[in-house]
């Protein structure tokens, strides 16, 4: 990244205030347009005497990036009322935070430097029907932000060769593989958390028949963080591509292989067994934990973490952003809000237990499938906007104000805390769809 000095700085910051003022008045322009905008029916930038418009003609500063810069057109435009209002329908209210640049225009500005190209085919996208699962209960789920069917094929400058190149594994985009769905396979995870997922629909279905409904159970899955990735096998095989393409020696990987092998966990060594990264065994080992002892996961997060250090970006020229993005769902990038829900629904079937996925998907890092349908999508949410008086209970009555000091917890970290109670709880988790529910989300999403 680039360094900015302090005239930039003033720039900037002179150039969001320009831009903040006039957003008390086009901002309600923004308002009125929302339905349309929302909708897919307009674009924001067509909406004549918007914020995006003005923008587009040149009439108004382009949006100045950085936490600073854009806190200072948000505290001058005193908040784009529309802005407020999107955020309220899409229940980001109380969870307002800056997001940054999606994949695709980070790559059109260079921000990011990296090719993939798609194999496969996608199921064609359709609308979640609320009214067609009526009486259903709806549930949420974790799931990393990967992408799925898709090679990297260049990164930070350097062609992989092509014996290198990795079909990628996917997180929510697993669901929408058209060769899965023809086997009925929605998803994988490790064999415990398989099964737990699992015997938690088939309780929460049992709760949701004793209420008079169906008896199914409809998952929608929020994402995680970005570095939820990092456990998966995908960016140490994207790191093991890229440095064996490039063809360092042994002697500049030196300097890497020492940090993570110097890496200590409560007083002990656990990675010392580490073959080291110019190793012809290195893969498997980060892989499956061939000739190491500790937990793969932990050595997988730990390589990647000196990988992206300051001083092995020097040695390798691998920018951390271009390895985190080139392995993320271009649904997920940097625009993304934290637990979004909304891509992809599905339906696990009740009646078939998850399998050892080497029969099935064989994903590399999730060794269990689990059976289902893929059953559409809705617009990007928020969990509040989902799940509505669920998730205040929850707030209100499940998870503490102060820790154990009498301190009080963020609202970042009680929303964290929220959002892991609706992902793991049985009990009070489910959103029940009876008429009245199925008229409130009609109505947030615009039907």
């Amino acid at each position: 990244m680039a360094e900015i000095n302090q005239i930039d700085l003033l720039k900037k910051l002179a150039l969001s205030t320009a831009r903040g003022v006039p957003q008390l008045a086009t901002g309600f322009v923004d308002l009125a347009s929302l339905p349309f905008t929302l909708s897919g029916l307009l674009e924001d930038e067509d909406v004549f005497g918007s914020t995006a418009y003005l923008t587009k003609k040149g009439l108004l500063p382009p949006p100045q990036e950085g936490i600073l810069n854009q806190s200072a057109e948000l505290a001058t435009s005193m908040v784009n009322p529309a802005s407020l209002a999107k955020m309220a329908i899409l229940g980001g209210v109380g969870s307002m935070k800056m997001v940054g640049k999606s994949i695709k225009q980070m790559l059109d500005e260079g921000e990011v430097d990296f090719v993939r190209e798609t194999v496969g085919k996608k199921i064609k996208p359709k609308e979640f029907d609320f009214q067609q699962f009526k009486d259903s209960s709806i549930v949420t789920h974790p799931l990393d932000r990967s992408s799925r069917n898709q090679i990297v094929t260049e990164i930070s400058g350097q062609p992989i060769n092509k014996e290198l190149q990795n079909i990628l594994d996917g997180g929510i985009g697993f669901a929408e593989d058209v060769a899965l769905a023809d086997k009925n396979i929605v998803m994988a995870s490790k064999k415990n958390s398989a099964m737990r997922q699992f015997n938690r629909a088939k309780l929460i279905a049992e709760e949701n028949l004793k209420m008079g409904g169906s008896g199914r159970v409809i998952t929608a899955p929020s994402i995680m963080t970005p570095s939820g990735i990092d456990f998966s096998t995908m960016p140490t095989e994207a790191i093991n591509a890229y440095i064996k393409s490039r063809g360092f020696s042994a002697k500049e990987l030196s300097v890497i292989d020492a940090m993570i092998r110097a890496k200590s966990v409560k007083g002990k060594n656990p990675f010392k067994d580490f073959v080291g990264l110019g190793d012809s065994k290195a893969l498997d080992q980060m892989k499956y934990g061939e000739g190491f002892s500790g937990n793969v996961s932990d050595l997988r997060k730990t390589v990647l973490e000196k990988v992206n250090s300051v001083k092995a970006q020097k040695i390798l020229g691998l920018n951390p952003d271009d390895l985190r993005l080139s392995l993320t769902d271009a649904r997920f990038g940097d625009d993304a809000l934290d637990h979004q829900i909304g891509s992809m629904l599905y339906e696990l079937d009740l009646n078939k237990a998850p399998m050892p996925s080497i029969l099935g998907s064989k994903h590399a890092t999730y060794d269990y499938d689990m059976f289902g349908k893929n059953v559409g999508s809705i617009p990007p949410t928020q969990p509040e906007g989902l799940f509505g008086d669920i998730y205040k209970q929850i707030d209100n009555y499940g998870v503490p104000k102060i820790d154990k000091s009498g301190k009080a917890i963020s609202e970042v970290s009680r929303k964290h805390n929220i959002v892991n109670t609706l992902r793991d709880q049985t009990k009070g988790s489910s959103l029940y769809l009876d008429q009245k529910q199925i008229d409130r989300l009609n109505k947030i999403y615009n039907r």
